[in-house]
């Protein structure tokens, strides 16, 4: 039987040592195949939850499933964990350590035991998704913000896990960057990956993302599909977040009744046909 979870998070809480209650109950069930956000202002527990996911940190109460199985938090388990589930940092400099972008990227399946030859082919696979080839044998420190970004991304891709979990991906970028890699994205979920992404963006999660997670103060408070998490202006206000500026000119238009009120769109090009 094919499981239709392929990460949850049940009744999770989690306390750090300062006595800091990061999660309070998180429930979270992330469907395979999908393209996860998860909202929330600084502090409501989000990159801990992620840090969950793929065994990093151990719930305090409550318990993380892959695959319908709870995580086994011996070593062994742990690797085959981590090779299945990646997680992107939102600050690239606490990820890249390696003198070259090459040796950066190599890293992983190298430290896997593949031959040179498979390394270098999954290598050169990764640094193409990610249209940073050019900068193969360039030194990591002297790459740019979005540059460094972009590798840390290409470090989890050659690994070729199930899912992603990119933390913050698109803050910093220019908007020309945030389109690449949404389209990076995109191509990702079209082969297969699960993708998990937490972002304050709430434009850029409104029109990518399948599913909406809202988190404040360690706990879920609210979800569901993008049309209708964004609709609840009240929730919007008490997690400070705002409504999407598509979603604002919509309705704007449909009170004047320039749209049809049928079909609530996601992108422009879903608003342009709306316009009667």
């Amino acid at each position: 039987m094919k499981e239709q979870f392929i990460l949850e998070a049940i009744d999770v809480s989690f306390e750090y040592s300062d006595g800091t209650k990061a999660l309070d109950g998180v429930n979270m069930s992330i469907e395979k195949g999908k393209k996860i956000a998860v909202l929330g202002p600084n502090g409501a527990g989000k990159t801990t939850l992620f840090l969950h996911f793929n065994g990093i940190l151990k719930p305090k109460s409550g318990k993380i499933l892959y695959k319908g199985e709870e995580i086994n938090y011996s070593h062994s388990e742990l690797v085959k964990l981590r090779k299945n589930v990646g997680i992107v940092f939102q600050n690239p400099d606490i990820q890249l350590f390696s003198a070259s972008v090459y040796q950066e990227i190599s890293f992983g399946p190298m430290n896997l035991g593949y031959p040179e030859n498979i390394v270098k082919e999954k290598v050169e696979n990764a640094m193409k998704e990610t249209s940073i080839s050019h900068l193969k044998d360039k030194p990591t420190h002297f790459l740019s913000y979005g540059q460094k970004k972009s590798v840390s991304i290409a470090d989890i891709i050659v690994m070729e896990p199930e899912v992603i979990i990119l933390d913050e991906p698109t803050v910093y970028l220019d908007p020309k960057h945030v389109q690449e890699v949404m389209g990076l994205f995109d191509k990702l979920v079209d082969e297969g990956k699960t993708l998990i992404l937490s972002t304050h963006d709430v434009d850029f999660a409104y029109s990518w993302a399948d599913y909406i997670y809202i988190m404040k103060n360690g706990k879920v408070v609210a979800k569901g599909e993008p049309t209708v998490v964004f609709a609840n202006a009240k929730e919007l206000d008490w997690s400070d977040l705002r409504k999407p500026m598509l979603l604002e000119i919509y309705e704007i238009l449909k009170e004047k009744e320039i749209v049809n009120g049928s079909n609530i769109p996601k992108n422009i090009e879903e608003l342009k046909k709306c316009i009667k």
